[in-house]
């Protein structure tokens, strides 16, 4: 959203002006902390008032988790292309 709103406003900005443009992630991503910041508020309902439709349930869904054995960008993207490949060739499509 934040990088969609700079390129929206850049376009009106005269080319003197510096533009920053700040972002933060959805409340519900911190659901831990926002739940302990607001758990002595009697209305306040984590499900109803801060999480999104589209996100519940996404917990209760499969997930597919790979450990990398180190942080380096070459072994990130070589199991990324692994991944993918092994994805495509179940689907019978080539990958990018």
């Amino acid at each position: 959203m934040g990088l969609h709103a700079a390129r929206a406003f850049a376009k009106t900005n005269p080319p003197h002006v510096v533009q920053i443009v700040l972002s933060t992630a959805h409340p519900a991503k911190f659901s831990e902390a926002v739940t302990s910041a607001l758990q002595g508020l009697p209305s306040f309902n984590f499900e109803e008032q801060v999480l999104p439709e589209e996100f519940k349930g996404l917990l209760d869904l499969p997930r597919r988790v790979i450990e990398v054995e180190t942080p380096d960008y070459a072994l990130v993207q070589q199991v990324m292309e692994k991944v993918l490949a092994k994805d495509a060739a179940k689907l019978g499509t080539e990958t990018l």
